[in-house]
């Protein structure tokens, strides 16, 4: 399954020094961060951001050849996102349902990867994503 990369770490994924971390956030969003050893030495946060959430799961380790080796290498340290995967088409049926009487629509869904050193391979189906870091001004736990 090939998908169109949105996002890429700056550096090998080895490099991160603390996580990563999943943190589920208030109305629907979520958030992937980690820390990477910046130029000068010290530790800098990065944090992959999902808005609209419907749907994530997370592989570990232990259950990662549920995954196909071809998705995780392409996933490695990116965010991918998967055209016309199963899953979105379940979860955009369901939101299709829910939301067809309301007259404020949702974005259009999209299934997110990202795999990271010997997992986790995180799968999110969000309606927008973004990318900050710690000098971006944005203020993280």
């Amino acid at each position: 399954m090939r998908g169109n990369v949105l996002w890429q770490m700056s550096g090998p994924v080895t490099g991160i020094v603390r996580g990563p971390r999943f943190k589920v956030l208030p109305k629907r969003n979520c958030e992937i961060s980690f820390s990477i050893e910046a130029e000068d030495g010290s530790e800098k946060w990065q944090f992959l951001q999902f808005e609209e959430v419907g749907a994530h799961k997370c592989t570990y380790l232990p259950a990662l050849k549920a995954i196909p080796t071809s998705l995780c290498t392409e996933a490695y340290g990116k965010i991918v996102k998967l055209d016309n995967s199963s899953w979105l088409s379940e979860v955009s049926a369901s939101y299709d349902k829910y939301y067809k009487s309301m007259p404020k629509k949702p974005k259009a869904l999209m299934h997110l990867v990202i795999f990271f050193d010997d997992g986790p391979f995180y799968e999110i189906i969000c309606g927008n994503f973004q990318f900050a870091d710690q000098s971006s001004g944005k203020a993280h736990e």
